[in-house]
């Protein structure tokens, strides 16, 4: 027994030493920005091969520019077809970014107002207590402050009933407390946003989001709805978790139903071009205004607090108009995550700092928790802070460059058609 025991302490302490170099590298301090990107780079791989996802992508960004994307394995279990940087993904939740961007573009034009009541726009609306609809404004759609119970039907979306047969439920629903007053996330109410959107104008909310949003972002891989993803022959497919791994799977039309809560699919190649907007380097198309809309603080959201892998991070966690508002560890982000069926995506950024980052994953996988927190992790301290802003970029006139990629760092895949 002794011998045994003399034997293992013997072989621990020569794996030990086996693995101090590479553990050395692996925390030795960034000499450069490229440096520091490598090892978050190295951290993503290990992270996609420990949970063995079948694809994904991130990319990060500083200022106008693309600082690196990753795209990652394949768009389907046993595929060879590779994830590129054009490889469109189901953004789930983070499509309440996009609504929420566009409801604000149509408030600065005066086309209807955050405090307006619900019901101007969808009158059929009422609910067990009298006069509560009447109350519910634009702006609590968006902040999740209806007052009504956390995810109030979303099983009648995963039923695969669309809003006309959802919407005489709600008057079966006794709310919580009063409009604006408490946080209850909702997938249902929060796509109501698109008939006010559609009451205030001519096009409809696919239409106007091409319109205002996608096009002028130059989002090329951008779209909403089921039909346009499967016939985008350059699509990621979803996979869910079973016993004996991961299992891809057909998206259904359920969330798809409601665009404004889950409807939008984008490439990280968009997604970068998402980032370098809601950073205020759009003003054309997201001006300030919009942007401090979304960032004001409207609910309070102390559950975000227990969240897994941010909870020894986050000092703070409120709700805006379509995004989280975090303290992470003092330095203020705005944050969005998304869960659909066989897709994760996540999506923050530092304004004070001016940089941001988006994680798209085809499976269902806790690693993107890792990878995220791992990331602002990394930048928000002081040496990798001191790198950002020695790189920081000399701003372009946006007439004389267009942007993204100039300096970017395309990994593993490059594609010569950006």
């Amino acid at each position: 027994m002794r011998r045994t025991c003399h034997f293992l302490r013997l072989a621990t302490a020569l794996i030990a030493l086996l693995l101090a170099p590479s553990l050395a590298a692996a925390t030795k301090p960034a000499a450069s920005l490229d440096d520091w990107l490598q090892q978050f780079d190295d951290y993503f791989l290990a992270q996609m091969q420990k949970h063995k996802v079948p694809g994904g992508a991130y990319v990060i960004v500083q200022g106008d520019q693309i600082l690196r994307v990753r795209p990652y394995g394949v768009r389907k279990q046993r595929s060879a077809a590779p994830v590129d940087i054009h490889t469109t993904f189901r953004l789930a939740s983070v499509s309440k970014t996009f609504a929420a961007s566009l409801a604000a573009k149509q408030v600065h034009q005066g086309h209807f107002k955050w405090q307006d009541s619900v019901v101007k726009y969808v009158p059929q609306l009422a609910f067990k207590t009298p006069g509560h609809a009447e109350r519910l404004q634009v702006k609590d759609l968006l902040s999740h402050a209806s007052g009504l119970v956390p995810n109030a039907y979303d099983n009648l979306i995963e039923a695969g009933q669309s809003l006309p047969k959802i919407l005489p439920q709600f008057k079966k629903l006794k709310p919580l407390c009063e409009p604006g007053k408490c946080y209850g996330y909702q997938n249902v109410l929060y796509s109501m946003i698109e008939q006010v959107i559609e009451q205030t104008n001519p096009l409809d909310y696919e239409s106007l989001m091409q319109q205002a949003v996608f096009d002028p972002l130059g989002m090329d891989n951008a779209s909403l709805g089921r039909d346009a993803f499967m016939n985008n022959p350059n699509h990621a497919t979803g996979h869910l978790k079973l016993k004996r791994g991961w299992y891809p799977k057909k998206p259904k039309r359920d969330y798809y139903n409601f665009p404004a809560a889950a409807g939008v699919n984008a490439s990280i190649y968009d997604m970068g071009k998402w980032l370098i907007a809601q950073l205020g380097h759009r003003p054309d198309v997201l001006p300030p205004t919009v942007l401090n809309d979304m960032r004001t603080a409207n609910a309070v959201t102390k559950r975000d607090l227990k969240r897994r892998q941010w909870r020894k991070y986050l000092k703070r966690a409120e709700y805006g108009l379509g995004w989280r508002l975090y303290d992470f560890n003092g330095t203020d982000l705005v944050y969005h995550g998304g869960w659909v069926a066989g897709f994760r995506a996540d999506l923050a950024y530092a304004p004070n700092i001016d940089i941001g980052i988006a994680v798209l994953l085809n499976a269902e996988s806790h690693a993107i928790n890792y990878v995220t927190t791992h990331f602002w992790d990394m930048a928000l301290k002081p040496q990798a802070l001191a790198l950002i802003d020695q790189a920081k970029p000399t701003p372009q006139p946006r007439m004389i460059s267009p942007l993204l990629l100039r300096n970017a760092q395309v990994q593993p895949y490059r594609s010569e058609q950006y």
